[in-house]
């Protein structure tokens, strides 16, 4: 039944944070993407329903507007890297591809602790990944060389990222080509050039 499925996927969840020593923590910081802090939500719920009284820290890349209400209603500790830029409300997809592992999303812990990752995902895309992955550090070399060279220059959040983002929501011709058909591997969307 999906009743016990779902027990035993607790279990063995249980058993994978017991392995990695998770529950003996008082503190935890959870580093991600972002979005709307769901993944922060659940984890606190799941935790605390557990009685497991630990401490969780939520540092995101960005944050999208649902991230102040969870962070609200659900007395979450979070903080994101870039907030309040409207492009992140739309546009979290398109940050989840741009970081997004070669090999997909993990679906869930088997039986032995180890993760079972969507099979459907990443194939296709590892180039694709691979590529943007190195314009992203290409690009941030360029920027942290800027920012040392010249120290007195000031780079604002936004400024330093406009670029990026303007690639991933609206290439060129010859960007779209270079970044190829692009199949999301959390399986939000799927965009073709």
């Amino acid at each position: 039944t999906r009743r016990s499925s779902d027990l035993q996927e607790k279990k063995y969840l249980f058993d994978y944070f017991k392995s990695v020593e998770l529950l003996n923590k008082k503190n935890i910081a959870i580093v991600d993407i972002g979005g709307n802090g769901s993944m922060h939500k659940y984890l606190n719920r799941l935790l605390k329903r557990n009685n497991y009284n630990i401490n969780l820290n939520g540092y995101y890349l960005a944050l999208a507007n649902g991230a102040q209400e969870n962070r609200r209603k659900e007395n979450l500790n979070i903080s994101g890297y870039l907030s309040d830029i409207k492009f992140l409300d739309n546009n979290i997809t398109s940050l989840e591809f741009a970081f997004s592992a070669k090999h997909g999303s993990t679906i869930r812990i088997d039986v032995n602790c180890q993760p079972e990752l969507d099979e459907d995902a990443g194939a296709e895309n590892v180039e694709i990944i691979n590529n943007v992955h190195s314009g992203i550090l290409d690009y941030v070399s360029e920027i942290a060389e800027l920012h040392f060279k010249y120290k007195w220059l000031k780079i604002s959040k936004c400024d330093a990222l406009r670029h990026a983002f303007r690639i991933l929501m609206k290439p060129t011709d010859l960007e779209a080509k270079k970044i190829g058909n692009i199949k999301n591997v959390n399986g939000h969307t799927k965009a073709s050039t």
